[in-house]
C-alpha cells in the first residue's frame, strides 16, 4: 500500500516507530526493518528505531519507551498553539473544509467560499458565488456521501493577503467500491481576521471516471464578458489576453514547441485525468504524446480566454477558460474546460507559468 499513500504519509507533522530486536515473533523484526527501508526509498521522513526489548518490555515505568520516548516524540511534534505558518494555517482551514466535507454538509461546505468565489470541480462547469457552489453540492449529496477524503498539501505559496495550496488526495463514494486519487489547487484569502476563506478552488482526478454526467449538475455559467481592468492590471490583461490567442493558435496547429515556451523549468503541469507532470522533463513528452493522439482530428474552433485573474506583482493567479471544437472521422464534438494558473514574474520581469491545473467540463450530449 505504500506507493499509493507515501505522500498522505508525507504531510505528517512526525513519524516514527519502533520494535524489539528479542521479539519472538522475528517477522515483526524484519518486517519493520523492511518498512523502514522502503520508506526512505520514497522519501517519507520518519524515525525508525529497534531497541533491545521484547514485544511486551521496557514500555511502562520510569524508565519505559512510554516516558523515555513516546512523550519526548509528542512534545516535539504536535501543534499545542494556533496555527502559525501559512502551511498550518492551510492545514487548518483545510481540515475544517474536509469535516464539512465528510459530513456532507453543503450548506457550511459553502460558508467556507467567499461571496464571489469561483469554484471548478471537474465536469462542473464553473460555479461563481457561494449560492451556485452551495447548490452544486446539495445536488451531489443527493447522488452519494462521501465516506473518506484524505487531502495532501505539497506546497503553499505565500503571496501575502492570498495563500495558493496545492496538493493531491484520495476519496471514497458511497456508490462505489474503488476509491479515487486527484489533485487539487485552492486559492485562500487572509480574511481581516486572520482566517482563511476560500477565493476559488479547482479538482481532478488521475484517471477519467466512467460516470462524469452523474459529476454534473446544470447551473447557467457565469458571464464571459471582459473583465474591467484596472489601470495598474491592463498590461497584465493584454499579456494574458495575448498569450490566450497564442494558445489557441498553437492547439489549432499542434504546435508543441509554441506550448512549451510558456513554462518555467521547474514547472509542475496538472492535467486533465492524470498525474501532475513535474518539469520539462515530464512537461514536454507529456505534451508530444497528447498532440500526437489528436493528429487525426481537425479543430473547427479553438477559442481560449480569462474568466478572471489577480495581479499580486511577483505572482498572477489566472482563472481561464477554453472551448474547442473538433472534427474526426466523420464525426464531430467539443471539448470544454479551465482550471487555475499560477503565473510566475521572471527576472526581466516577464511572466511564465509555474503551476497549473486543468479539469473538463461534462459537456451535455446533443438531442
Amino acid at each position: 500500500m505504500l506507493p499509493a499513500y507515501a505522500d498522505n504519509l508525507k504531510s505528517l507533522r512526525g513519524f516514527k516507530f519502533d520494535w524489539g530486536r528479542q521479539d519472538t515473533l522475528v517477522d515483526h523484526v524484519y518486517g519493520a526493518q523492511a518498512f523502514s527501508n522502503l520508506l526512505a526509498e520514497y522519501g517519507v521522513p520518519h524515525e525508525a528505531e529497534e531497541h533491545g526489548g521484547g514485544f511486551r518490555d521496557r514500555h511502562w515505568g520510569e524508565q519505559g519507551r512510554f516516558y523515555t520516548d513516546v512523550l519526548p516524540f509528542f512534545a516535539r511534534h504536535l501543534l499545542f498553539g494556533p496555527p502559525a505558518t501559512p502551511t498550518e494555517r492551510v492545514n487548518a482551514a483545510h481540515g475544517k473544509l474536509r469535516e464539512t466535507i465528510l459530513a456532507d454538509d453543503a450548506d457550511a461546505r459553502a460558508a467556507l467560499y467567499r461571496a464571489d468565489a469561483l469554484s471548478m470541480p471537474e465536469y462542473q462547469p464553473v460555479l461563481q458565488g457561494t449560492r451556485q457552489i452551495g447548490a452544486y453540492h446539495r445536488a451531489m449529496r443527493e447522488r452519494r456521501q462521501v465516506t473518506n477524503y484524505v487531502p495532501v498539501a505539497s506546497e503553499v505559496f505565500d503571496l501575502g493577503n492570498t495563500l495558493v495550496e496545492i496538493g493531491t488526495f484520495t476519496i471514497r463514494w458511497s456508490d462505489r467500491i474503488d476509491e479515487e486519487r486527484g489533485k487539487y489547487a485552492h486559492v485562500w484569502a487572509v480574511e481581516r481576521d486572520g482566517s482563511l476563506r476560500l477565493k476559488a478552488d479547482t479538482w481532478g482526478y488521475f484517471r477519467p471516471l466512467a460516470d462524469p454526467a452523474g459529476f454534473f449538475t446544470a447551473i447557467p455559467e457565469p458571464s464571459s464578458s471582459p473583465i474591467p481592468l484596472a489601470a495598474g492590471d491592463r498590461s497584465v490583461g493584454e499579456f494574458l489576453r495575448a498569450h490566450n490567442d497564442r494558445d489557441a493558435e498553437a492547439v489549432r496547429t499542434k504546435d508543441v514547441e509554441a506550448k512549451l515556451v510558456d513554462y518555467t523549468d521547474d514547472a509542475i503541469f496538472m492535467p486533465f485525468a492524470d498525474t501532475p507532470k513535474r518539469g520539462m522533463a515530464e512537461i514536454r513528452p507529456y505534451l508530444t504524446a497528447y498532440t500526437a493522439a489528436g493528429s487525426g482530428a481537425t479543430f473547427r474552433d479553438v477559442r481560449v480566454w480569462t474568466l478572471a485573474f489577480k495581479n499580486h506583482g511577483e505572482w498572477v493567479i489566472e482563472y481561464p477558460k477554453f472551448r474547442v471544437d473538433w472534427t474526426a472521422g466523420g464525426q464531430s464534438g467539443t471539448v470544454k474546460g479551465g482550471g487555475i494558473r499560477l503565473w510566475q514574474r521572471q527576472a526581466g520581469g516577464s511572466l511564465k507559468l509555474h503551476r497549473q491545473i486543468g479539469t473538463h467540463d461534462y459537456v451535455v450530449p446533443a438531442r
